[in-house]
């Protein structure tokens, strides 16, 4: 199937890659749909969750690796059942960065309340709301 994008233009997809979102987004809850792209090279730091519906609706996502967060997270049960893992290792979390703009300049800033889990098996995500974190292990 082929689709427009917002940072890589029309595009083939294949199917099997889209990543369903049941519960789509907080505050974007339509849109459930996408396609993971990033930037041809080795180790790409930022991807791009793209909509497959709306060429317009993209968040770029990073690893919390890439800012020395490790989470340990726990799913209820609902969030279990609509991820349907089997085992953490078929997970993969993300969290979406964004730019904010003021009158001076750009600030980059990243969600760290809201991250994005993935079950890359079965192509299933959802964003898990987080009450309040403790972060440890925060590189400098």
């Amino acid at each position: 199937m082929k689709i427009d994008t917002l940072s890589f233009g029309k595009q083939t997809i294949d199917a099997d890659d889209i990543i369903s979102f049941p519960h789509g987004f907080i505050g974007f809850e339509s849109y459930k749909k996408f396609k993971l792209f990033h930037e041809e090279k080795e180790s790409p730091t930022v991807h791009w969750l793209q909509s497959i519906t709306d060429k317009n609706f993209a968040m770029s996502m990073v690893s919390p690796t890439a800012f020395g967060i490790d989470y340990e997270l726990i799913l209820n049960d609902e969030e279990q059942q609509v991820l349907k893992l089997e085992k953490a290792d078929d997970a993969i979390i993300a969290l979406i960065i964004y730019k904010q703009h003021d009158d001076q300049n750009a600030e980059i800033k990243v969600m760290t309340k809201a991250p994005i889990i993935i079950n890359v098996k079965d192509k299933i995500g959802l964003q898990k709301s987080l009450g309040s974190i403790e972060i440890n292990n925060l590189a400098a």
